[in-house]
């Protein structure tokens, strides 16, 4: 069987309701991070990747840490090697709710729940995809690997990171080629990804009795005279990525209502665009507090740690590897889709880091993903399925 004839057969080997019983499957792990317990979803998909037939490997780079890594040997007719990944951590519900978020429900034709969009359905489309492709007898002339990783929603060291970095020597697998990572992007090709840089600062009062403020220092008080010193730096904009965001996400400091605070400390998350780099925005933030501190000489910095930064990223739209997604995708969803940036590389920064393409691209909206709305079109999910089979197969078939 060759040609279209092999590809209508692929085709009809992918169900769309074992998809979405698939997708409800993983959604009901609660593998939230934190706390981060992968014990029971990675050992389900070791198990569903064994069935398949693939040389799986559980690469962890600490006992707790289990990256779930399957490998389809190819005939070694290409070097051409296939990544297809997706991270199984997934963050906290919160509330509000129309249903239980672990029990993921169909609502105007999405399925809903905490993990369908960011990424769960991702991975189970993966899955069954490669699934259609053995089960029609496919051969393919190069490696496929799938990849179900850790700790991608608390920037760990433990996940992809650590796979490109030691894993893949360790098992003495070679580096792949292309990777697409299934996150949430409508189906557009996501290509360009704005640097992220997490600081803390603390600044260094002086404590004194509640009831005689004047003998202290609030720390409290001039982190708040500082604050907005940070949200006037000027922002920038990049076609692809958008524009410069700052976020105060968390603030801590005193100990006691009567008690004149004597720290206080902000975690800050800076999303900026190229062609700036890290250094550039430290170099900002840190001009900020000089010049608050020259107009009040009680702000002290106490700390400034930056304890995640990345560099933004930006490929190529004429890469071949985009330009057949690009053209699978249109082709299977008779609609035109897009280059775009995202506000994070996610997994991706650690394959472009190490020289390999990739795209972030999936099923499912971003904007809606961490949120009570969480939710992915069953017409998406359907989709996507159809173009890693498709893709898999004019790539290394």
């Amino acid at each position: 069987m060759e040609g279209k004839a092999l590809e209508q057969s692929i085709l009809a080997n992918i169900s769309k309701q074992e998809l979405i019983d698939l997708t409800r499957c993983l959604v009901a792990f609660k593998s939230e991070n934190p706390p981060a317990d992968y014990a029971a979803i990675a050992q389900f998909l070791y198990h569903e990747y064994q069935m398949a037939g693939f040389d799986v490997q559980i690469v962890a780079g600490q006992q707790d840490k289990p990256n779930v890594c399957a490998r389809w040997k190819g005939s070694g007719e290409s070097t051409e090697i296939l990544l297809l990944s997706g991270h199984m951590d997934v963050v906290p519900p919160g509330e509000g709710w129309p249903h239980d978020p672990y029990a993921a429900t169909v609502i105007d034709d999405c399925l809903s729940g905490r993990g369908t969009a960011d990424m769960k359905g991702a991975l189970a489309a993966q899955l069954l995809a490669v699934k259609a492709l053995l089960k029609a007898g496919v051969r393919p002339k190069g490696d496929l690997y799938l990849f179900a990783t850790v700790d991608d929603e608390t920037a760990g060291t433990m996940g992809l990171r650590y796979i490109v970095r030691e894993g893949l020597e360790r098992l003495g697998w070679p580096k792949p080629t292309f990777h697409i990572l299934g996150e949430a992007s409508s189906l557009n090709l996501c290509v360009a990804f704005k640097g992220r840089m997490w600081v803390r600062i603390t600044l260094q009062g002086r404590s004194a009795h509640g009831g005689n403020p004047q003998a202290g220092i609030s720390a409290i008080e001039k982190m708040m005279f500082l604050l907005p010193e940070f949200l006037r730096i000027e922002r920038m904009t990049h076609p692809l990525m958008g524009t410069d965001t700052i976020n105060i996400g968390t603030i801590q400091g005193g100990e006691k209502t009567n008690i004149v605070p004597d720290t206080c400390t902000v975690t800050i998350d800076y999303r900026y665009v190229a062609p700036q780099t890290s250094a550039d925005i430290e170099a900002k933030l840190r001009q900020a507090i000089a010049q608050i501190a020259a107009r009040d000489p009680e702000v002290k910095l106490k700390e400034f740690t930056v304890f995640e930064r990345r560099e933004p990223k930006e490929l190529p739209q004429d890469n071949k590897y985009f330009q057949s997604l690009k053209s699978i995708t249109e082709e299977v969803i008779g609609r035109p889709v897009n280059f775009g940036g995202v506000l994070s590389a996610g997994d991706t920064y650690w394959t472009i880091s190490a020289g390999i393409p990739a795209v972030f691209y999936g099923p499912g909206d971003l904007k809606v993903v961490h949120t009570n709305k969480e939710r992915v079109p069953l017409d998406e999910l359907d989709a996507v399925a159809r173009i890693f089979a498709l893709y898999a197969l004019r790539m290394l078939g």
